[in-house]
C-alpha cells in the first residue's frame, strides 16, 4: 500500500487482540497517536511497549521518518519486569 498525501491509517492492536484504527498525518510524531491510544484505553503511556513488525521504534519520529505504509499495525503490550527464576 502506498502512503496517501494527507496521512496514513494505523491500527493499534492490544495484547488481548483488540484493534483500534486511527488516521495520522505523515508529519505528526507517532508518540502523539500512542499517547491518545493510552488515554482512551486508560493505560499509562510509560508502562507500555509498542512494536512494529516485532521491533521497537523511535516514537518521537513521524510516520514519514519511519517510512510507514498505509495500514501499518502497531502492537501494544504492557511492560513486564521479572519473569526469571532464581536458582535453587
Amino acid at each position: 500500500m502506498d502512503r496517501p498525501a494527507g496521512g496514513i491509517n494505523v491500527t493499534v492492536r492490544s495484547q488481548d487482540g483488540q484493534e483500534k484504527c486511527y488516521r495520522i498525518k505523515l508529519e505528526t510524531p507517532i508518540a502523539k497517536l500512542l499517547r491518545f491510544y493510552c488515554d482512551t484505553k486508560q493505560l499509562e503511556y510509560d508502562t507500555m511497549v509498542f512494536l512494529i513488525k516485532g521491533r521497537r521504534f523511535n516514537q518521537k519520529k513521524t510516520p514519514a521518518e519511519l517510512n510507514l505504509k498505509d495500514g501499518v499495525q502497531i502492537e501494544a503490550f504492557m511492560h513486564q519486569n521479572g519473569g526469571g527464576c532464581k536458582g535453587v
